[in-house]
């Protein structure tokens, strides 16, 4: 997978950096009740998430990538909000 680098950890009184990788962002929010559920997202998935980083416009150092599905639950379809 396309390391996503959201910072650095310097690795020595050098200065030299260690690029940290993180895994995409992923997750499903309800915009009834603001229920947050986490997507089990597969290595392939990640992947092509990922690649989309590299869309970023001109000039711009992408640290982060996130990916959020929104929508309603079951419970706020059927009028069962949880709040």
């Amino acid at each position: 997978m396309p390391a996503i680098v959201p910072g650095s950890i310097p690795a020595g009184a050098e200065g030299v950096a260690t690029p940290r990788v993180e895994r995409p962002n992923s997750q499903a929010v309800c915009r009834g009740c603001g229920r947050i559920l986490e997507l089990g997202l597969t290595l392939e998935e990640l992947r092509h998430l990922s690649d989309l980083a590299v869309r970023a416009p001109p000039g711009w150092r992408i640290d982060g990538l996130s990916f959020t599905l929104m929508g309603a639950c079951r419970a706020c379809r059927q009028g069962r909000r949880v709040r």
